[in-house]
């Protein structure tokens, strides 16, 4: 049976007013446009909401996961396409560095997410495999100045907006037999082009030949 302290009470009523007051006046208008929820983004960043589960000596409030699933919760009543996006990045985007990275990649990484500079996201789905992971074909290989990725990825959340997406990929020398995968990956940088439709991205040639540069940051394991 979950159990609500007075602190959960309080996070509910506050992030509960912000939704009623700013963003369901907007809600309509952007499942209208297909735009994304940059500025409600931006806000929630002000308000700390970005950094909920994030320890605090790396900026975040260090709170449980019933206090970011309430958080969630209370967005998304008033706009799906935001509470989606938070979702993404407080449970996939940044756990994925919590739990993954070493401490070099937390101090990186984590004081930019928390505040919201920095919005993640995560990148597994493929057309083909859609979302079974023994099935995608994106693949990582290595280059002289590091590593490059090759293939597609889509149905990435807010994939236009992140500054930061954790992609899910092969080792270049495994066959999709092998059911092996490698990774997560760091990507900041892409070279490829962006299709954005609400809250969702589709990224449709996602990297180019190793002459158009790097784009795999860093490895996580």
């Amino acid at each position: 049976m979950i159990r609500f302290e007075d602190h959960h009470q309080e996070i509910r009523q506050m992030i509960a007013d912000f939704s009623d007051n700013e963003i369901a006046p907007k809600a309509e208008q952007l499942d209208e446009s297909q735009g994304l929820p940059t500025d409600t983004i931006s806000q929630l960043g002000e308000l700390g909401m970005l950094g909920l589960t994030i320890p605090q000596q790396h900026g975040g409030a260090e709170l449980d996961l019933l206090s970011a699933c309430l958080v969630v919760e209370e967005i998304s009543r008033c706009c799906g396409s935001t509470g989606v996006v938070l979702a993404t990045h407080l449970f996939e985007g940044t756990a994925a560095i919590m739990n993954l990275a070493d401490d070099a990649g937390h101090q990186r990484w984590l004081p930019k997410m928390a505040t919201g500079e920095t919005l993640a996201t995560f990148a597994l789905a493929e057309v083909e495999a859609e979302s079974d992971a023994s099935g995608i074909t994106c693949a990582v290989g290595q280059e002289p100045d590091g590593y490059s990725l090759h293939g597609k990825k889509t149905w990435v959340i807010a994939g236009a907006m992140a500054g930061l997406v954790t992609v899910v990929a092969r080792n270049g020398e495994e066959s999709r037999a092998d059911h092996r995968l490698s990774g997560p990956w760091l990507v900041r940088q892409v070279d490829g082009r962006w299709r954005s439709r609400a809250h969702i991205a589709i990224l449709t040639a996602y990297v180019g030949p190793p002459s158009s540069g790097p784009v795999a940051e860093e490895r996580l394991e």
